[in-house]
This record gives C-alpha cells, sequence and structure tokens, in this order.
C-alpha cells in the first residue's frame, strides 16, 4: 500500500531504491504465500470450516503481496495508478481474509459468523471507498484498516477461550507489527520508510501464518 505522489517522487534520488525494496520485500510475500497451499490438506482433515478459512487466508495473503509487488513494480502511469487502487483493496482483503479462519474455523457459532460478516461488509464499504473517492480522507482510510484489524478486541473473551496462551500471543504480536508499521506508512513520503512498512506487513502476514499453523498441529 502506498498514499504517496509518484509524479512528484519519482523525480527524488532516492525513489527507485524504495520501489525496488517495496518490490522484493512483498515479491518474497507473494511467494510465501503461494507456497503456504499445502495447508489446505491438513485444515480439511480437521473440518471444511478450517479448510474454508485456511483457503480464504492463503488467497488473500497471496493477492495483497501479489498487487503490491505489481503496483510496486511498474513505472509511474495509467497501469500504476490502476494498481495503486487494487493495492489498496487487496489490504481490506487480506484482514477479512485473515479473520476467516479464527471467525469460521475456531469461534463458530452465531458470533464467528456475525464478525465474519462484519469483515467482509467492511471490504465492501472499502471497495466502493477507493473506487470512487480514492484520494480523499486518507487517515479515514488508515481508521478502517485499524478498525478492521483491531475488531477482534469484540470478542476478545471468546477468542481467548478458544486459543492457548502461545496463539493468544502470537495473534497479538501480528496486531503489534501492523500497527507499528502504520507509523511508517504514515510517513512514508521519508526515505525507506515505505519498504520498512513492507517489511512490517511482511512480519505481520508472517505472525498470523504461524497462528493458524499452531491451530492445524494443535
Amino acid at each position: 500500500m502506498d498514499n504517496t505522489n509518484y509524479s512528484s517522487l519519482s523525480e527524488k534520488p532516492f525513489w527507485g531504491i524504495n520501489e525496488q525494496g517495496n518490490t522484493w520485500t512483498h515479491l518474497v510475500g507473494a511467494v510465501f504465500a503461494l507456497s503456504s497451499i499445502w495447508m489446505v490438506w491438513p485444515a480439511a482433515s480437521k473440518s471444511w470450516q478450517m479448510a474454508f478459512g485456511v483457503i480464504f487466508f492463503i488467497v488473500g495473503m497471496f493477492l495483497m503481496f501479489l498487487s503490491s509487488t505489481l503496483y510496486h513494480w511498474v513505472k509511474p502511469g495509467m497501469a500504476k495508478d490502476v494498481l495503486r487502487r487494487l493495492d489498496h483493496i487487496s489490504i481490506y482483503v487480506m484482514i477479512a481474509c485473515s479473520y476467516t479462519p479464527i471467525c469460521v474455523g475456531v469461534i463458530g457459532g452465531w458470533i464467528g459468523w456475525l464478525v465474519f460478516g462484519f469483515q467482509w461488509a467492511a471490504v465492501i464499504g472499502g471497495v466502493f471507498y477507493k473506487i470512487f473517492a480514492f484520494g480523499k480522507y486518507p487517515k479515514l482510510s488508515l481508521a478502517i484498516y485499524l478498525t478492521m484489524g483491531w475488531s477482534i478486541l469484540l470478542i476478545a473473551p471468546e477468542v481467548y477461550t478458544k486459543l492457548n496462551v502461545l496463539e493468544f500471543i502470537v495473534l497479538l504480536s501480528e496486531g503489534v507489527f501492523y500497527s507499528a508499521g502504520t507509523y511508517f506508512f504514515a510517513h512514508d513520503s521519508k526515505r525507506f520508510f515505505h519498504p520498512i512498512w513492507h517489511v512490517f506487513v511482511l512480519l505481520g502476514a508472517m505472525a498470523h501464518w504461524t497462528l493458524v499453523l499452531l491451530l492445524l498441529i494443535k
């Protein structure tokens, strides 16, 4: 994800280095996501709900990293403008996809499906926002990401009863990685801040992957 004006940044000497860092960090994430397809089989052996959730998570992670990689790889122009919107939208999708294994595969019941519905309603709202009001109210966009990400606190008691201590710590670490990274995202006009943001996103995704793995081997 990026909130900078590339028509002006492309004139800065560090812009090319930044974009190389942005591209390679999330290319690693895309390859890692694609290589995680094996997780569907052990998930299917547990339940269709867990398999459903794991498929969503892997697809969401792959789409987010792929769209980000392509966006930062291409040069400024019409294609980059389109990919920029897809890059932003894919973050909404990734957050909702990350919730899916927890809501559907672990919590279940009406509470799990209610949160699942909330997340995907937020995705639909985010898609309309990025299509019709792209570039406006950038702080609102960041607020939506954080609200979606931390809405799990609303069902913290249910989550805590379903996860053991290690799993809960890993889940919290994911939120910390993403939230800490937003500082660099909010100031990404500074040198190397956007690649650093990408590293935090990668760490957050890895933390959630670790949580899913722990759930599969439990």
